[in-house]
């Protein structure tokens, strides 16, 4: 607006206009520098989708010795005499509290009379046939037990060749024994398939748990020299398991 003077001077609206301008001018270099700032912020970190890596959380794995001192607790051993008078013997690991216990079915067919006797020594002559599977040499029987310490089945489907496995049994009648070694291999045998292991094992072996040193200690394989005859092959070198989720079907 002009004065008769010649003058010019700002009315309210101009005054408002120039605000709004110096304004807008503000919020723009704000934002640039702002994004600037975020940009930079970003690029040192590697990004918008940048973010740290999560670590796989480390299965704890047990010592040789812890895997020693919570298997054998649940080991048992078991000898008996057939009709004709053989001395049989071999090894079981109980399954449930009440006196559950799983092995291999030629260990306790044909006996006449059966011993199951536990780490602490303690003998039970009451052994009941509870199921078993004469293709995969696996029965589970039962003792009049109660709130004894047990051994949980793993997830045998999930075994891996390499895979480091320990086997517990009475080999010879050496009570009480562990032996460790890998699972070199998953084979087929009579239709089902069994977990191939380089573990030293002898008569006396048969029934007993191969152990994973996983925590919690799980079991995924029973010990046994039948399915090695089935197979046509007999070796000082390597063992045939089935796993333990062949325990399932038959438990």
């Amino acid at each position: 607006m002009f004065q008769a003077d010649g003058s010019s001077t700002l009315t309210d609206t101009d005054q408002l206009a120039k605000t709004m301008r110096r304004l807008r001018i503000f919020v723009l270099t704000a934002s640039i520098v702002g994004g600037w700032c975020l940009s930079s912020v970003l690029h040192a970190q590697g990004g918008p989708q940048a973010s740290k890596p999560t670590a796989k959380p480390a299965t704890a794995v047990l010592q040789p010795s812890e895997v020693a001192e919570i298997g054998l607790r649940a080991t048992v051993a078991i000898s008996g005499e057939t009709a004709s008078g053989k001395q049989v013997s071999g090894a079981g690991f109980l399954v449930e509290p009440t006196g559950v216990i799983v092995t291999n079915l030629h260990v306790i067919e044909g006996l006449k009379n059966a011993i199951v006797t536990l780490p602490n020594g303690d003998a039970y002559d009451r052994v009941k046939i509870r199921a078993y599977d004469e293709r995969k040499d696996i029965a589970v029987i039962q003792i009049p037990g109660f709130n004894l310490p047990i051994l949980s089945l793993g997830d045998s489907d999930r075994v891996k060749p390499g895979e480091s496995t320990m086997l517990i049994g009475h080999p010879l009648g050496l009570t009480a024994s562990i032996t460790a070694g890998i699972v070199s291999a998953i084979r087929p045998v009579d239709g089902f398939r069994v977990f191939q292991t380089d573990a030293a094992a002898s008569p006396g072996n048969s029934g007993g748990p191969d152990c994973r040193a996983d925590t919690p200690l799980s079991i995924l394989g029973i010990d046994t020299t039948r399915l090695m005859l089935y197979s046509g092959v007999m070796s000082d070198f390597f063992r045939l398991h089935p796993p333990a989720s062949c325990c399932a079907g038959v438990h």
